[in-house]
């Protein structure tokens, strides 16, 4: 069971990347999108922010969560 869980956390992840490279999403938005809890969504943000994915990570002025260009920060 554990295997389940993490390939479908690994697709979410994913999933949550992709969603914010198009444009920028608040947390609320993608726990929508992806029907889990928006804690759920905090923790993943978090860790896409982590190595090995390191995602450059950016929240807006109205709490959206976007992908940043690390070269122009």
């Amino acid at each position: 069971m554990s295997g389940c869980r993490s390939a479908k956390r690994a697709v979410r992840l994913l999933a949550i990347r992709d969603a914010l490279h198009e444009r920028p999403h608040t947390v609320s938005q993608l726990a929508a999108l992806l029907q889990v809890s928006d804690d759920a969504v905090r923790n993943d943000l978090v860790d896409l922010q982590l190595p090995p994915l390191s995602v450059p990570l950016q929240v807006d002025e109205r709490g959206r969560w976007y992908v940043g260009d690390p070269m122009n920060d």
